[in-house]
């Protein structure tokens, strides 16, 4: 009888043991698994290509493109108060004029044909430049950019504008605009439109205050084939 009370405590002892055997492995198993994420965790982050270096160097860039951005704002800003400055002391430097140098003076003849049609730069049109009158001291030509200032100071521009209906009858409408245009921007035109028979007229003229290196020129669109005329002129003023 003690014999077999002795059996079953030892077979007792033997399933205890067990169940701790398989408790503490599992608790091995657990732990090491967690050991090995945080070990995979510290590799990940180091290294050149870890994340603490990748997330360092977006950093960087971030604040890099910040100062790049605000350096290249601060520049903008000042081109335009320099800009401005320099054309308001250009301006107050030079006095109100008082007449037009009639003897130098450039003008734009553009005449419509089927060649020109729907042109809207003077490219290739018809220009009328007379060097004797020292224009050339005030603007200079450029296939490119139509013309350059030379000279800051006042000008005096004039626009002009001819449609015409040579046929009577005709119900086709037409239109002629001529534009003065400085550093790519259309700051005046006149436009003239006819329709049937008959022929219509206009003009425009005003003074501008160029600044040296400006560009302007004189646009000229039509839609019709007649023979209608736009005309731009450009005089220096005293």
């Amino acid at each position: 009888m003690v014999e077999n009370n002795k059996k079953i405590n030892i077979n007792e002892h033997v399933e205890y043991n067990k169940a701790k055997f398989i408790i503490c492995n599992r608790g091995i198993t657990t732990i090491t698994l967690i050991i090995i994420i945080i070990i995979l965790i510290i590799l990940a982050g180091i290294g050149e290509n870890g994340l603490f270096n990748k997330a360092k160097y977006a950093k960087e860039k971030y604040i890099n493109e910040q100062i790049r951005e605000e350096e290249e704002i601060a520049t903008t800003s000042n081109e335009i108060d320099k800009y401005l400055t320099d054309s308001s002391q250009n301006k107050s430097s030079i006095n109100e004029p008082t007449g037009l140098k009639t003897d130098t003076f450039l003008c734009n003849k553009m005449i419509t044909s089927s060649q020109y049609t729907g042109i809207t730069s003077m490219t290739g049109l018809d220009k009328i430049k007379d060097n004797a009158n020292n224009i050339d001291q005030y603007l200079e030509f450029s296939d490119t950019k139509g013309y350059k200032v030379l000279k800051t100071g006042w000008y005096w521009v004039k626009l002009h504008s001819l449609s015409s209906m040579g046929n009577p009858g005709t119900s086709n409408a037409c239109s002629t605009t001529i534009g003065f245009n400085l550093n790519g921007v259309n700051l005046q035109e006149v436009r003239t439109w006819i329709a049937n028979f008959g022929w219509d007229d206009s003009s425009d003229a005003f003074s501008i205050f160029l600044n040296k290196d400006d560009h302007i020129y004189f646009s000229f669109e039509s839609y019709d084939v007649r023979p209608h005329v736009g005309e731009g002129y450009i005089y220096p003023m005293f």
